[in-house]
């Protein structure tokens, strides 16, 4: 038996154009979803990473964000970290 889903027309809704939603629903809200002892070590080290900044402690930094790549890789925070990093300390090899 195959389901029919209806638009908010009434009407059913064309595969391809649901299909099309779907996808796009689960691709920008179905990302979001880690386990919570993920997100909350994440945010921790988010936090650690800000108060590292705040005091210029460049070895905190380079730890902070090598433990963020671990969970994440390529972390957005984590790359503007190494970027600003590398811009305060004069490095082009970043």
């Amino acid at each position: 038996m195959q389901r029919v889903i209806f638009n908010h027309y009434g009407r059913p809704a064309n595969d391809a154009v649901f299909n099309c939603t779907y996808r796009f629903i689960v691709y920008v809200f179905g990302r979001g979803t880690k386990p919570q002892a993920e997100q909350t070590t994440t945010q921790h080290l988010l936090q650690q990473l800000w108060q590292a900044e705040s005091i210029y402690r460049d070895d905190i930094i380079e730890d902070t964000v090598q433990r963020l790549y671990r969970i994440q890789p390529n972390h957005p925070e984590g790359l503007l970290a190494q970027m600003r990093l590398a811009l305060r300390l004069e490095r082009p090899d970043v």
